[in-house]
């Protein structure tokens, strides 16, 4: 789920800044999420955890509910070593990630 009023709220207060910072998170959600992967494909469970802790956040801060949601679940599991759900849970959070990137794109 998209809170769209928070980011239409985030677009009145940055501006012009707000394409950037748009950019910026889908740049850097894509890189982190190939980071996931390579540390699920190494069993690293505390990258997997810095990588989800970190999709998180800037999720969060965007009001991208959904995709901070996903990544807590990822992040819990990967500090509990609970391993068995990793696959199906980065995939919804790559989904997830196509949606929000096509949205938040019609606002650059």
């Amino acid at each position: 789920m998209i809170e769209s009023e928070a980011i239409k709220g985030l677009k009145e207060l940055l501006g012009d800044g707000f394409s950037g910072l748009v950019e910026m998170f889908i740049r850097d959600t894509g890189q982190r999420i190939v980071a996931l992967r390579g540390a699920i494909t190494n069993n690293d469970l505390q990258e997997t955890a810095n990588q989800a802790h970190a999709i998180k956040g800037s999720s969060k801060n965007l009001g991208l509910e959904s995709l901070s949601d996903l990544s807590t679940q990822l992040e819990s599991e990967a500090r509990d070593s609970k391993i068995e759900n990793f696959d199906q849970i980065v995939t919804a959070i790559e989904q997830e990630f196509a949606a929000t990137k096509a949205y938040l794109s019609s606002f650059i």
